[in-house]
């Protein structure tokens, strides 16, 4: 034991003595045992003892506390904190509740401000050590600074509890937390960060997205006069516009028959589709050893009879956008692994019984419809995407995502009728079956 931590431990037995009540004590002697918890805090941190530091230091609060020394108190509770989080940030819930304890001493003090700063310094601390169980801290640190009414104060404080609320895309909490902080530049006459806060509850409606819900909010905000005239009034209009062009996102399961049932039954019939790309699709890696019937029979449902329904279902869309236009295409995202042709070739591996083979029948499923469809003026064909670096490959391959879109654009850009039933390579050759 190091000289530092042999003399806390005498500080701190002297400030037990002073503590323990006896026939002639009655009562504990609060004020005397102080000095000694004080010298005994700072000399386990000295010594590196930060367990024992944390501890003595919520002791020594919790006597300043009972002594009406109550700023002094909040301090050193969450000097105590930090020690804490200092020798056991995976164990952070004590240090949590020191750092509210503090807030609480400050608030008793009557310093609201400096309350809702120890929360927000709290769960900021917490955050850095992966604690994300902080919402409430936020939350009472935005009302302790409601309550204080010092709006130019309080503005800081909600901005930095809009940010954690984003992180975590809670976006109806920024949206209520921007609504109270309109009320306080409304306070303070800041009309600009007012409009600024207009805007940005418009865009978070829209990320959820809730079209109906930014449209009323907009409609709120044009009742204050000098709105309408501003870039952010523009700017909300503009993007509530642009939202509203863009035409409804249609979500189907391709493994699921009523699910591509009700899809095109949303679309309609009578909406012309000249592009469809099945790009869904599952991949669970197995060799002769590990691959089970469950995961084939998923692997077929997704990769080749998930597509070949999406195709069927759209067919009418695809023969009225061919009577426009002499073509409408239905391209099916394949693999080179999939080709019998090339099974042999140099370079061929086993495995992948389950993602080989779906994508074969995906390509004789194709094959079939394009004989099917070959009096319609429409077209089916096959892409290999080539070696992509996506999750699916660990990052690694010859391609980027966007390279390896911009080649397979440039190859349906010139697909016409007469390319019915052909597979194609990323560069633009063919694959054989």
């Amino acid at each position: 034991m190091t000289a530092k931590l042999r003399e806390a431990e005498e500080n701190l037995h002297k400030a037990e003595k002073h503590l323990k009540t006896t026939m002639f004590r009655w009562s504990a002697d609060y004020m005397s045992a102080t000095p000694y918890l004080e010298k005994a805090a700072e000399g386990f941190r000295a010594g590196q003892d930060f367990a024992r530091a944390s501890s003595t230091y919520v002791r020594l609060a919790e006597i300043q506390h009972k002594n009406q020394a109550t700023f002094r108190a909040a301090m050193h509770m969450e000097t105590a904190a930090k020690l804490h989080l200092q020798y056991a940030p995976k164990q952070p819930g004590a240090a949590k509740e020191y750092y509210q304890t503090a807030a609480a001493y400050y608030g008793e003090t009557g310093e609201l401000g400096k309350a809702a700063e120890m929360l927000l310094k709290g769960a900021a601390a917490l955050e850095e050590v992966g604690y994300t169980d902080v919402e409430k801290m936020y939350l009472e640190a935005c009302d302790l600074m409601e309550a204080q009414d010092k709006p130019h104060f309080a503005v800081d404080v909600f901005r930095k509890s809009a940010s954690f609320f984003l992180k975590r895309k809670a976006y109806d909490d920024v949206v209520a937390n921007y609504a109270k902080q309109i009320l306080l530049f409304q306070a303070i006459d800041q009309k600009e960060n007012m409009y600024k806060a207009f805007v940005s509850i418009v865009v978070l409606h829209l990320a959820k997205p809730d079209v109906v819900a930014a449209d009323q909010a907009y409609m709120r905000h044009l009742q204050d006069d000098g709105y309408l005239h501003t870039d952010e009034c523009a700017l909300s209009e503009d993007l509530i516009g642009a939202f509203k062009r863009v035409e409804s996102l249609v979500s189907l399961d391709v493994a699921s028959e009523d699910s591509v049932k009700e899809a095109a039954q949303s679309v309609g019939a009578s909406t012309p589709i000249h592009l469809v790309i099945n790009n869904a699709g599952v991949f669970t890696p197995d060799t002769l050893k590990s691959a089970t019937k469950a995961n084939l029979m998923r692997q077929y449902e997704v990769n080749a009879v998930g597509p070949w329904l999406v195709s069927r279902a759209f067919l009418p869309n695809l023969e009225l956008a061919a009577k426009q236009s002499n073509v409408a295409v239905v391209a099916q995202l394949s693999a080179r692994l999939a080709s019998l042709g090339l099974s042999g070739e140099a370079g061929s591996f086993p495995g992948l019984y389950g993602y080989r083979t779906s994508k074969t029948a995906l390509n004789s499923l194709t094959r079939t419809l394009s004989l099917d469809v070959k009096a319609k003026g429409l077209a089916c064909v096959l892409l290999h995407p080539g070696f992509v670096k996506t999750d699916l490959s660990g990052h690694k391959g010859k391609y980027t995502a966007d390279q390896s879109v911009a080649k397979m654009v440039d190859i349906l850009a010139r697909v016409t009728a007469a390319d019915n039933g052909k597979f194609y390579d990323i560069d633009g050759s063919i694959v054989p079956w």
